[in-house]
């Protein structure tokens, strides 16, 4: 894992990267905030080790600089302190610490407290991977949807549009801009007591898959309508 120190003592910086590197780490050290928000810009380090007290900027100012960036969330931070009191702790905490580390160092309290970030570390790579993975699978989705040959369209358990393909603005004949957040029953009230609400309503209640016709309220277009159960709401593909 790489891991970034922040610590400004030079010889308690080398002192502690020896007993992380120890443990199979790359480390990078520095000693101050600003080179440690330079060596953030060019990589990448799920894991910081950052000292409270440093020349310029601080360590917890850092850390609060951190947490307010878009992936600063994604980041361990390690604080060390000769500050003990629950005030200063508590501080820390609220800065966006993950955890603190109090001097003088007991090299036993540390090894405990790598071993805590490096799961949690492990736990939240994970977390991202299937968030990623999620994300992908919903993109691949999106992009099927907007290129497959039937209208779809879907719903919430209130009956407010989520999402519209090309397709079903077509055959709808509406913007899915315009549809977005609007009830069905408010945007289409000729469907109110007609097979489609009867059906759609089935499927919401039955939350059971319902393969239908029907027309349209002129009796001039039929289409071949399949709704399905979808989270708490309903999703419908459909074809003239």
């Amino acid at each position: 894992m790489k891991i970034l120190l922040v610590e400004d003592h030079q010889e308690s910086r080398h002192n502690l990267q020896r007993l992380i590197e120890r443990r199979g780490h790359e480390v990078m050290a520095v000693g101050s905030a600003e080179e440690a928000k330079n060596a953030l810009q060019n990589q990448s380090f799920p894991f910081l080790i950052l000292d409270w007290m440093l020349p310029g900027l601080s360590g917890i100012d850092l850390c609060r600089e951190l947490r307010a960036t878009p992936t600063g969330n994604e980041i361990f931070i390690l604080l060390v302190t000769a500050r003990a009191d629950t005030e200063d702790l508590e501080q820390a905490l609220a800065a966006g610490a993950s955890d603190y580390l109090t001097k003088p160092l007991d090299i036993a309290l540390l090894n405990v407290r790598l071993s805590v970030a490096e799961r949690q570390i492990r736990d939240l790579a994970e977390r991202n991977h299937a968030r990623a993975a999620l994300q992908q699978s919903a993109r691949t989705l999106t992009d099927i949807l907007e290129n497959t040959a039937d209208g779809f369209f879907s719903l919430t358990q209130d009956w407010n549009f989520t999402y519209l393909n090309p397709e079903a603005e077509r055959l709808l004949a509406r913007k899915r801009d315009e549809l977005i957040g609007k009830q069905l029953w408010t945007e289409f009230p000729e469907l109110v007591g007609s097979p489609f609400e009867q059906n759609y309503r089935r499927v919401l209640a039955d939350q059971v898959p319902v393969e239908f016709e029907a027309s349209d309220a002129a009796g001039k277009i039929w289409f071949e309508m399949r709704a399905y159960p979808s989270g708490s709401g309903v999703s419908v593909f459909f074809r003239d």
